[in-house]
């Protein structure tokens, strides 16, 4: 495979878009002023992805592995409140992937990046004897002062997520819609203290919301919503469904705090566009806890996944 023949057929299917003054073809990329134009700030995430640890190559395939490269970049800027706009996707490929398989991948990318009306404009490849990895660099905005950080809860309140978890394994972890359009309403219209997304599991990923907003939890077992996939993987794994909720990972919904007033005007809002679930309630004395079926509190026990970095 070409390096350059690559860099020409996807320069090819890139999109045009008003926030890029130029695009692929140059050493560098040019945005537009229009980006930050209202009193707007810029959003910045980057992601890395690689086959063995997020996917399976030989499993899943090119396009699912560029999708979730793109989709993991956007459930970040979701957490935040961000538009995304703009992405540069670095590939690092196995010197025996073929044109075709490259371009697939980017398919993947490609077909996302148009649904939440992103363009790729830059990146770089690369190829050796290792397997698979891809960087995306996704750059988005918000409004000056409106980014909703891990660092705002406040004891009392109630702790909310969009949707059930679980068992990502069995396929969410590569198909997820990351919550963009949900993150946007959700901040538009009700007083979000903190909001991050799920990936490495609830009761991993909550513990970054108590260190930063320096506070505690009290999760309630019995109002954490479980997938099907979570269930099923209960009847072989010992572990209950709640287990797999607490700690698979990979579920990319948004985790959020709020008032229980704001709560409470939030249920009753029939024009959500996605299921929201009270899961606990926000505390004062930086403990992780959770309330079992039994009424019993104690203290969460952190699972999910943990990225290790070598000896």
């Amino acid at each position: 495979m070409a390096e350059f023949d690559l860099i020409a057929d996807i320069r090819s299917r890139a999109a045009s878009s008003p926030f890029v003054d130029l695009g692929i073809g140059d050493d560098a990329a040019l945005l537009s002023s229009l980006l930050l134009e209202g009193g707007k700030q810029l959003v910045v995430t980057k992601d890395v992805v690689m086959d063995g640890t997020d996917f399976l190559i030989e499993e899943c395939g090119y396009r699912a592995a560029g999708r979730k490269a793109l989709a993991v970049n956007l459930s970040d800027m979701a957490a935040m409140g961000g538009e995304p706009v703009v992405g540069f996707v670095g590939l690092v490929l196995p010197k025996v992937v073929s044109q075709r398989e490259a371009l697939e991948l980017m398919s993947g990318i490609e077909e996302l990046a148009r649904e939440f009306k992103t363009v790729i404009a830059g990146g770089d490849t690369n190829s050796w004897d290792g397997k698979l990895a891809v960087s995306v660099t996704l750059l988005g905005r918000v409004a000056k002062g409106r980014a909703v950080t891990r660092s705002g809860a406040q004891a009392g309140d109630i702790i909310c997520v969009t949707g059930a978890l679980g068992g990502s394994i069995l396929g969410h972890h590569l198909t997820f819609t990351p919550r963009v359009t949900e993150a946007s309403w959700l901040a538009s219209r009700y007083a979000i203290h903190a909001m991050m997304d799920l990936s490495d599991g609830l009761s991993s990923d909550i513990q970054h919301l108590i260190h930063e907003s320096k506070v505690g939890t009290i999760l309630d077992a019995t109002l954490i919503p479980v997938t099907n996939d979570a269930k099923t993987l209960s009847q072989t794994s010992g572990r209950s469904a709640v287990d797999h909720a607490l700690h698979d990972g990979e579920d990319f919904e948004l985790l959020f705090t709020l008032a229980p007033e704001e709560y409470r005007r939030l249920a009753e809002d029939d024009s959500k566009p996605c299921q929201v679930y009270a899961i606990g309630e926000v505390t004062d004395d930086r403990e992780s806890r959770i309330r079992r079926e039994d009424g019993v509190i104690e203290t969460l026990v952190v699972g999910g996944y943990r990225h290790s970095l070598g000896e």
